[in-house]
């Protein structure tokens, strides 16, 4: 008869955050566009995408939800009664600079929650819920992005499916 699925669960949580996150970063630079991450993402079907400095320490992530807000809030001006709204060359401007043009720093959020590669997989469960995150980076002792975790990981451990397993092999 197999194992309590309860105690299963409990089994996996203790796993470390290293065998099950993803090590193959998504990521652009503090110097990239808007338009470079919004090209990341779609490129390679994620979420989020790392920001990092010049020495590949993790700065801040851009998340689609974060994307989406800069959408809503350049909306909002659109619609604002902001005296150049008739100024057809003014809007375009604007989306322009906001989703294109203007620095990844000016979207990305800059608060840094990290974990260790070692952190428990329920420790982690814990952060991206008190902090209402779904990516967690993954950082070394040296501040130097190795990972990334995300939600998507812990289906995988319900599933138990390992990174490099077909998930169509279960």
């Amino acid at each position: 008869m197999p194992s309590d699925p309860r105690t299963l669960f409990h089994q996996g949580t203790a796993t470390e955050v290293q065998e099950l996150m993803t090590t193959d970063i998504v990521a652009v630079r503090r110097t990239d566009t808007v338009r470079d991450a919004l090209t990341q993402l779609i490129r390679e079907h994620v979420n989020a995408v790392a920001v990092t400095d010049g020495a590949d320490e993790f700065a801040g992530i851009v998340t689609a939800a974060d994307l989406i807000r800069t959408v809503l809030d350049t909306e909002a001006v659109l619609d604002s009664d902001y005296p150049h709204y008739d100024d057809c060359l003014w809007a375009v401007d604007l989306i322009q600079q906001r989703l294109g043009t203007d620095p990844v720093t000016r979207v990305m959020s800059d608060i840094l929650v990290t974990i260790r590669p070692e952190t428990s997989m329920h420790h982690a469960a814990c952060i991206m819920l008190n902090h209402h995150v779904h990516h967690l980076p993954v950082v070394d002792h040296h501040g130097k992005l190795v990972g990334m975790l995300s939600a998507s990981d812990f289906l995988r451990l319900t599933a138990g499916i390992r990174p490099g397993r077909d998930e169509t092999d279960s």
